[in-house]
């Protein structure tokens, strides 16, 4: 027989071993340990399963009891019905995908098919015909349902895992009103302030929030400044059609916008838009029509990119309006080589106007053009080389009379002087400016030195890149460039870049148009 020991109130030893090399037993403060004989794990333990509830438990329970109480989810009730009797038990709990909901399995239960108060809350296996038991019936999942995890009374469950009193509190959360939107509060010192997020989409959108800080825009609008008090923040006006060339001014309104861009090279007749630079092919004659509605104040240009105006001329066509003093529908020929030329509108006279014109007037009922005008012509107009030879030379203050009206060569017609369209080598160069205004060179790293160039005077350099990158030095004054850098030579091949300067108070203002082409 065993030896059994009996121990006085007095105590034994904190460890002790049962039997040689056997386990041992470790007494803590607060627990019992079963270790192995060297004490370096627990050791396992064989206990009855529990008849009271503070009694200890085994994983053959644990496992019967709980864990096969949890089945596999399945995706439609459809599937829920047809799992077979040998997968499922009583109380077994199975979450349905399609439906966000737990359903668990009642052995004994022989409930109707449909519930009177919801359709879907008893489902009948599709082995099992009624009145036979079984039914499967809809529980309230943990994810669904907070109250009883959190112990609260029926009807003051909270999404955020708080009393419906603590909501919108100091220490609280977000609330929720009557229309699914999201109150959000903030204290400005004197009171709270509640504000609400509401959706009002008519279908799935996706915002995403700056990953800096910022705040977002509300639906007051915008507001202008008038040079005296501030604007505010908010949504732009919004644009009209006829806005498309507009740009949003600080004023609070879409403006013209002021600025010329390049087209592409145009080799057919085209109608040109406002504040567009047309880029002409002048291998065969070309007829532009001027913009049919422009608005107040608008500009646009002419350049020919094929040094060949004098041979096909750009005709420029202005529907039923006038271009200067010349009648409406009235045509201008433009027949310089490498002519340039930019017109702006105005409403107030509802005709356009050059700011340069170093083309010839062409009436639709020709009434000659002359190269020798004595400047009491009435029905003649003087050809561009007339005008520009007379520029040339500083001779214009002849006034000129036409069938359109007084014109005077000095405050008329600011024509520049002759052009050098002879295209130059490339390497240094020294640009005369007192001889002519326009000139053409080949692209080439190269000091290139603007002479005698006079105050209030506009020349302008043509470049023609060969394909390779090159660097230009610019000489013979204070340069200031627009965008205040030194512009970099395109270096594509058959690309062009068109220089323009103009001094003013002694200082040459500088503007590059670059890889034009």
């Amino acid at each position: 027989m065993s030896k059994e020991f009996n121990f006085s109130l007095s105590g034994i030893a904190r460890i002790f071993q049962i039997g040689k090399s056997g386990k041992k037993i470790r007494s803590q403060s607060d627990s019992i340990e079963f270790l192995n004989s060297d004490e370096t794990d627990f050791s396992p333990i064989k206990i009855a399963d529990p008849t009271e509830e503070d009694h200890a438990v085994t994983y053959r329970w644990v496992k019967e009891n709980l864990l096969l109480n949890w089945g596999p989810p399945v995706g439609t009730i459809t599937d829920l019905r047809s799992i077979l009797p040998t997968d499922r038990r009583d109380k077994q709990i199975r979450y349905v995908e399609d439906e966000k909901g737990y359903w668990q399995f009642d052995f004994e239960s022989i409930l109707p098919e449909p519930d009177p108060t919801d359709s879907k809350r008893v489902l009948v296996p599709n082995d099992i015909t009624p009145p036979s038991p079984g039914r499967w019936i809809w529980t309230r999942g943990r994810t669904e349902r907070h109250t009883d995890l959190l112990g609260l009374e029926i009807g003051d469950d909270h999404p955020q895992y708080q009393l419906r009193s603590e909501k919108e509190s100091e220490n609280g959360y977000a609330g929720l009103d009557g229309a699914r939107g999201l109150k959000i509060q903030n204290n400005d010192g004197s009171s709270w302030i509640t504000s609400i997020l509401r959706s009002i989409a008519t279908e799935t959108r996706e915002w995403l929030l700056p990953n800096k800080n910022g705040t977002l825009a509300t639906d007051d609008n915008f507001i202008g400044t008038d040079g005296l008090t501030p604007g505010a923040k908010g949504l732009v006006p919004q644009p009209v059609t006829a806005d498309i060339e507009k740009f949003l001014s600080a004023k609070g309104t879409w403006e013209e916008n002021r600025l010329l861009y390049n087209t592409d090279i145009k080799t057919a007749d085209y109608t040109a838009k406002q504040y567009e630079r047309v880029l002409v092919d002048t291998s065969s004659p070309v007829i532009i029509t001027l913009p049919p509605s422009p608005t107040d104040g608008v500009m646009l240009a002419i350049l020919d990119v094929s040094n060949n105006a004098s041979t096909n001329p750009i005709v420029l066509e202005p529907g039923s309006l006038a271009i200067n003093d010349g009648l409406a529908g009235e045509e201008w020929t433009l027949d310089m080589d490498g002519i340039y030329v930019s017109l702006s509108f105005s409403a107030v006279a509802n005709k356009w106007f050059f700011n340069e014109i170093p083309g010839t007037f062409v009436p639709l009922t020709p009434i000659g053009v002359l190269n020798s005008p004595v400047g009491n012509e009435t029905t003649s107009a003087p050809s561009v080389n007339w005008v520009s030879t007379r520029l040339a030379t500083k001779q214009n203050s002849l006034p000129i009379t036409n069938a359109l009206g007084q014109l005077s060569v000095e405050s008329e017609l600011r024509v520049s002087k002759p052009t050098d369209y002879n295209l130059s080598p490339a390497g240094d160069e020294t640009l005369d400016c007192a001889s002519f205004s326009n000139f053409r060179k080949t692209g080439g790293t190269a000091t290139i030195t603007l002479s005698n160039l006079g105050e209030g005077q506009e020349v302008s350099l043509l470049i023609e890149s060969t394909g390779s990158a090159y660097v230009i030095t610019w000489d013979g004054g204070t340069f200031k460039w627009v965008g205040s850098s030194i512009p970099t030579p395109t270096p594509s091949a058959s690309k062009l870049d068109l220089y323009e300067f103009k001094r003013i108070g002694g200082i040459i203002i500088a503007e590059a148009k670059l890889n034009i082409g």
